[in-house]
């Protein structure tokens, strides 16, 4: 009697063991989808307001390539920062889609856009000027020689992008972008990084 029920239960239970490993591995290993970001060169322009203030800004091109056979759904990308400082980059706050719900990239598609973060002068503060009875008047060139090197946020010499992305089954993954002085690098991630405070 006991080796009949065990000759029943035991196939039962390897059988559903295995069916668990392999719907575990279906939906978090095999179908995994794998993003790169790559980034330009810093650029940089300035643009002179009314009020003689400027707006120094300096953007990256970026470019986001599906390097996996499988589509990465319900894209997202955000900023990470760190011991409370505020964001470095316009139009990017954590968990901000930059692209829309239904965003998606197939195998070796890309999407091409920008970020950016800019810097507000105060009025005349890159202005050459003379007052001559008491009127200002504007001389030829600026103040601060080079004043997109001179205002540049000091973060723009290393920070962290996190792109957040799932599969057809639901299942979240991460691509950390590391960017320093010298390199570039994607980090691929099953579980969102830890925020430090």
């Amino acid at each position: 009697m006991n080796s009949l029920i065990l000759s029943i239960i035991c196939p039962i239970v390897v059988i559903l063991i295995a069916w668990g490993s392999k719907f575990i591995y279906q939906k978090y290993y095999e179908e995994r989808p794998k993003l790169n970001l790559q980034t330009s060169i810093e650029l940089t322009s300035r643009k002179i307001l009314p009020n003689k203030s400027h707006i120094l800004t300096w953007r990256y091109e970026c470019t986001l390539k599906n390097v996996s056979e499988y589509t990465a759904r319900n894209i997202s990308i955000g900023e990470i920062t760190y011991d409370g400082t505020s964001p470095l980059f316009d139009g990017i706050v954590n968990g901000n889609k930059l692209f829309n719900e239904q965003s998606h990239l197939d195998k070796n598609e890309e999407i091409a856009f920008e970020i950016s973060t800019s810097y507000l002068t105060k009025p005349d503060e890159l202005m050459k000027y003379t007052i001559e009875n008491g009127i200002k008047i504007y001389l030829p060139g600026i103040k601060i020689p080079n004043p997109e090197q001179y205002f540049r946020p000091k973060r723009l010499d290393g920070f962290y992008l996190l792109i957040k992305y799932y599969n057809s089954k639901g299942v979240p993954f991460y691509t950390l972008f590391k960017k320093t002085k010298t390199t570039k690098v994607n980090k691929y991630l099953r579980k969102e990084p830890k925020k430090k405070n």
